[in-house]
């Protein structure tokens, strides 16, 4: 925003329509989405497990069909050939398995995308041919037009069998918008990735800009499922202290409370903790609440 604020409406518009003629952006203005083609390759975040799995949350949130067909291709050209294949003794997977194993996971849910005529010709509305060179030392490419539906998949890909493609599941969100906030927008009519869930789920409430603050940095850790799992984990503590001296919730995410172990006991008479299926149906319990206060589907 600081980068445009000399720049007239028309003026960013007539910009970005120049890098979507070079197909190093993508526009559905359906759904008021904007997609940078090359990021998710070349920042490199995609090395690391944890956000990885981030970024396969994420791209299951986006709305238009167009950027998910996109988004498919792009993942899909990761190269990890290069990522470690040592095998981690606590996982039981390499690194490059993990990576691999979540690539087909978004393949699985992303190929039968297409990309629309209108979202491919986006700001070519006076040009009869795509403009393959735009910017200088700087690789055009270009995307199908009212053709095939572009590759999602790698053939030669082999990720462990072991764990499940569709462990991780889809959080609702909005997408990012490329349209003029309206004046009667308010921060709670969007979910960050899960974060209403997490807050409403948390058994204290305190603080929840800063909450949601933390919430941003911990899904770059761990996945939203696992960081909520350990939020209602939290609350069904037969140990749980008062409300006064449980953390504050920004301060459990900072903390990466969701991987801590059930809590002490807090008197001598309580020795021993909940059997796993009383953890479990304690456990269900809380997540049937949440089922029927409409905070979850």
């Amino acid at each position: 925003a600081n980068c445009a604020a000399d720049q007239t409406a028309q003026q960013v518009r007539s910009a970005l329509a120049e890098l979507a003629r070079g197909n190093f952006i993508v526009v559905d203005e359906c759904t008021e989405e904007l997609l940078v083609r090359s990021f998710v390759r070349r920042d490199e975040g995609w090395k690391s497990p944890n956000m990885m799995k981030s970024i396969v949350s994420t791209a299951r949130t986006v709305m238009s069909e167009s950027l998910r067909a996109v988004l498919c291709s792009e993942i899909s050209r990761i190269d990890t050939s290069e990522l470690s294949t040592k095998i981690n003794t606590k996982t039981e997977r390499s690194t490059k398995d993990f990576i691999d194993m979540l690539i087909a996971a978004v393949e699985k849910d992303l190929r039968d995308c297409e990309v629309a005529p209108e979202v491919a010709n986006w700001g070519d509305e006076t040009l009869t041919e795509r403009v393959t060179e735009t910017l200088p030392e700087t690789h055009s490419e270009t995307l199908p037009e009212n053709g095939p539906k572009p590759a999602c998949g790698n053939p030669s890909r082999n990720p462990s069998r072991k764990g499940s493609l569709t462990a991780i599941t889809p959080t609702p969100s909005i997408a990012t918008s490329i349209a003029t906030t309206p004046a009667d927008f308010s921060p709670e009519q969007v979910d960050p990735c899960g974060f209403n869930q997490f807050y409403d789920a948390y058994p204290r409430h305190m603080k929840r800009a800063d909450a949601e603050k933390a919430w941003r940095q911990a899904i770059k850790r761990a996945t939203p499922e696992e960081i909520l799992a350990g939020a209602r984990r939290l609350r069904v503590d037969p140990n749980l202290p008062e409300k006064n001296f449980i953390p504050y919730p920004a301060t459990w995410l900072r903390a990466d409370g969701w991987n801590d172990e059930p809590l002490p006991p807090r008197n001598s008479r309580q020795t021993n903790g909940l059997t796993d299926t009383q953890w479990q149906q304690a456990f269900d319990r809380a997540v049937a609440d949440d089922r029927a206060a409409g905070r979850i589907a």
